[in-house]
């Protein structure tokens, strides 16, 4: 058990979560709420991960949508056009689509 102070929160848990933590608590011999409290850092974790990466990037120039698809679908240089890109699943020969 932790040795912080801790505040009681009521959770509402889906059943076959509540069971699947019980179970990790029972093996790992790790209490429900110190489970619970990995899970909930682990995740906080990962979104100031995310927030890190955008602040990073956050100079980088910007590009509309349509502009990138455009630039995706355009020749590559030395390549003829509508030749080795990309043409597969979209109903052509060998696709399965009609």
């Amino acid at each position: 058990m932790t040795t912080t102070p801790t505040k009681r929160a009521t959770v509402h848990l889906e059943p076959d979560l509540h069971r699947a933590l019980r179970l990790k608590s029972a093996e790992t011999l790790r209490s429900v709420s110190d489970l619970v409290n990995e899970a909930i850092r682990a995740d906080l974790a990962e979104d100031a991960g995310d927030l890190n990466a955008f602040n990073t990037r956050k100079d980088e120039p910007t590009i509309a949508f349509g502009e990138f698809v455009k630039r995706l679908t355009a020749p590559e240089p030395g390549r003829a056009p509508g030749r080795g890109r990309g043409r597969r699943g979209r109903g052509g020969r060998g696709s399965g689509c009609s």
